[in-house]
């Protein structure tokens, strides 16, 4: 049986990382996480199907706009994104409590990861030839998190 995990047991103290580190220190801890290679690591979801994890995509997860009204360009550091980085593995693994996974399907099929309790989500997106790649963490909204629920299929629930 697969442990299952307090995700506030993961989180991960910032508090002491200086501004001008923060980027290097998430990008450090991202690579030991999850990049098993030079540039992908590979782990399992919930139901053993395999993700990859590009290193390439440590900005698009980690970073944030600074105003969505201005630019939609992620200049900054977001440290809650960071503070949670733990959260994908535990997430994905179906080791976190109160953990849901749901195919959604829009222009194409998603795989989103999400915990309500914690406005928290995962997404993966489909690689061709089967499994899926890491695309992005956040922490939406609780209408937000509906809207990606609805209409869509839940695959499975811790």
């Amino acid at each position: 049986m697969t442990e299952k995990l307090n995700l506030n047991d993961l989180l991960i103290d910032i508090s002491q990382v200086a501004d001008e580190n923060l980027e290097e220190f998430a990008q450090n801890l991202y690579r030991e996480l999850y990049i098993t290679d030079e540039t992908f690591g590979l782990h399992q979801c919930h139901d053993g199907e395999l993700v990859k994890f590009w290193d390439s995509r440590f900005k698009h997860a980690f970073f944030n706009t600074i105003d969505y009204r201005l630019s939609s360009e992620k200049k900054i550091v977001d440290k809650r994104r960071v503070e949670r980085m733990k959260w994908i593995g535990a997430l994905i693994g179906g080791n976190a409590i109160g953990s849901q996974c749901w195919l959604i399907q829009k222009e194409r099929r998603q795989r989103c990861y999400m915990i309500n309790a914690k406005n928290f989500v995962v997404w993966l997106e489909p690689l061709d030839g089967g499994g899926w790649w890491f695309s992005t963490i956040y922490t939406p909204d609780t209408n937000q998190m509906y809207r990606y629920t609805r209409g869509n299929k839940l695959i499975w629930k811790n």
